[in-house]
């Protein structure tokens, strides 16, 4: 789709319980973006799949207020809560050619 010409929403995710903080699209997936919530979890999308959801990474005990993909290392991923951690992993679900469903 052309971002700069959308009329109506193209996809529609559902899977946070409270409010979403950041989205981020993988830069090395075009289908793949991620998400992190004030419900604790990171969750890990590719709307080209049915169901969408890849992962969700619950690794904080409290908000998780940022996350990011590292543009140097493929499916390296960097998040921050207000646990006052930042942490920085490669999530299986990101892995090349791994398109694993969440359990």
């Amino acid at each position: 789709w052309d971002l700069r010409n959308v009329q109506q929403a193209v996809n529609q995710l559902q899977g946070h319980t409270y409010a979403i903080r950041r989205v981020k699209f993988c830069p090395f997936r075009s289908t793949v973006l991620a998400s992190c919530s004030y419900d604790f979890t990171v969750r890990f999308w590719d709307f080209s799949r049915t169901p969408p959801l890849l992962d969700s990474v619950e690794h904080h005990s409290e908000f998780v207020c940022g996350l990011d993909f590292n543009l140097h290392i493929p499916n390296q991923v960097v998040d921050c809560s207000w646990d006052e951690t930042v942490k920085i992993y490669s999530p299986a679900c990101l892995s090349a050619g791994t398109h694993s469903a969440a359990p």
